[in-house]
């Protein structure tokens, strides 16, 4: 046995780098490239637009598929990856999609790719077991590895199968276990990439759809962004955030609506953090008696079916961040001066014109929005909607910066003259230090994650 099982390899050898590598290249093109671009076409193509979908049980589907273009493409591109894994032995050189070692590739007929891949998955398997004395009768199942490696490399088809067969049955034991073990792994791993996908939703990483026009020009309506979500830590009798996180001056922020008028969640513009004194001249904010800078751009307009929004577009500089704002004709007035108090920040809508935000709290007195509601921090938009609905995928994964999206326009001078702005950015955008005391939930420091 020893004799035999020495000089049977333990496993046919795989060919030279450059071979390998090719060989990876291929398999990359057929199960990534290929799947994502038919995928990514499918979407832009085939799916349905929003608008022009009819009523009925269907046609709520398909609405609900239009309005989830990411997870529709990763669908398809999983069932596109998975067929062409299934059939791949109908593919152009499909064979070196295959598992079988590549020095056997070129002697395999293409009809017979599926028994050699069986058979090199049997003879590896039954040859590992053999080596670690796991099976019995060992000399009988080394003689039959031994006829099996002869067999695949050099063939016919039916002495493969013969052979094949033979292993099976001297090896029925440990196959048997190989098996379980597989289904088990791959249990597992269904099990754990559900698992992910819900931690990875709930506590790292959420998709917000905006659904006014408060932060104009910076997201239009139908703009699904990435939400960065506030860690949370487990406890002995539930979930629960270790502490609060104070977001920087000039962060979107998505924060759960504490009782007034609007959605269930909003997504704001922080200005304001602990102990800032916040006024307003007009729609200009004011931080510690500092003038937040900005500079004029030019006129804008905004219009859709059910949005109307016009007036100035500036871009603001706050801190280590530029932003696009609007400035219409009149917006929510702040009574007198407003200081933010412990645990909250004072936000605001980037269309100063048009949005409920902390001006409008409080009865035009203002007020803070506790950081126990904040649920995270907007840092891309994941994708957007067309004016008539359709999925725009041309802004992918786009950062909330100071681009921006006019449909049907050109948009080149006011491209240009963003671009002066951000030339004559101030040298120091930062306001005053608040006076009075600040907040112990503040001692994170702006920014920082718990």
């Amino acid at each position: 046995m020893d004799d035999v099982a020495r000089r049977e390899p333990s496993h046919f050898p795989e060919g030279t780098l450059a071979a390998r590598t090719i060989r990876s290249a291929f398999r990359g093109l057929w199960h990534g490239v290929i799947p994502a671009v038919l995928a990514l076409a499918f979407v832009r193509t085939l799916l349905p637009n929003p608008t022009e979908l009819e009523g009925g049980a269907l046609s709520r589907f398909t609405f609900r598929l239009a309005e989830h273009p990411i997870e529709v493409f990763a669908a398809i591109f999983v069932l596109l990856a998975a067929i062409v894994r299934t059939v791949h032995d109908w593919i152009p050189g499909g064979r070196y999609l295959s598992s079988l070692p590549l020095p056997l590739v070129p002697t395999v007929p293409e009809e017979d790719t599926a028994d050699y891949e069986t058979a090199v998955a049997v003879h590896r398997s039954v040859l590992r077991a053999l080596r670690r004395g796991e099976v019995a009768a060992p000399a009988d199942v080394a003689l039959a590895v031994g006829e099996l490696h002869d067999a695949i490399s050099s063939g016919p088809v039916a002495r493969v199968r013969v052979a094949t067969a033979k292993v099976r049955d001297l090896g029925r034991t440990v196959l048997a276990a190989r098996e379980r073990r597989e289904g088990v792994q791959v249990a597992v791993a269904i099990a754990g990439a559900a698992l992910a996908a819900l931690v990875l939703k709930s506590s790292v990483l959420s998709i917000y759809r905006v659904e006014g026009n408060s932060m104009l020009p910076t997201l239009r309506p139908g703009d699904h962004l990435a939400v960065r979500i506030i860690p949370r830590r487990f406890f002995p009798f539930g979930v629960g955030r270790s502490a609060k996180w104070v977001p920087k001056r000039g962060d979107v922020v998505l924060f759960a609506d504490a009782g007034d008028v609007g959605p269930a969640a909003r997504v704001k513009r922080v200005i304001g953090l602990p102990g800032d004194r916040i006024k307003m001249d007009g729609l200009f904010p004011i931080i510690n008696g500092w003038t937040v800078p900005s500079c004029n751009v030019g006129p804008y307009a905004y219009f859709t079916a059910g949005v109307r929004a016009y007036g100035r577009m500036r871009v603001e500089f706050l801190e280590d961040q530029a932003y696009l704002v609007l400035f219409g004709n009149t917006g929510p007035e702040l009574e007198g001066e407003y200081t933010v108090k412990p645990s909250e920040v004072f936000v605001i809508g980037d269309d100063r014109s048009d949005s409920l935000d902390s001006r409008s709290l409080n009865s035009g007195f203002g007020g803070g929005i506790d950081l126990g509601l904040l649920q995270g921090r907007a840092d891309r938009i994941v994708y957007g909607l067309r004016a008539d609905g359709s999925v725009d995928l041309d802004h992918l994964f786009r950062s909330l910066d100071t681009r921006f999206v006019l449909e049907g326009v050109s948009v080149s001078v006011l491209e240009e003259r963003v671009r002066g702005c951000l030339a004559k950015r101030p040298k120091h955008p930062y306001p005053p230090a608040p006076t009075g005391p600040i907040s112990p939930s503040a001692a994170l420091g702006p920014g920082e994650m718990p």
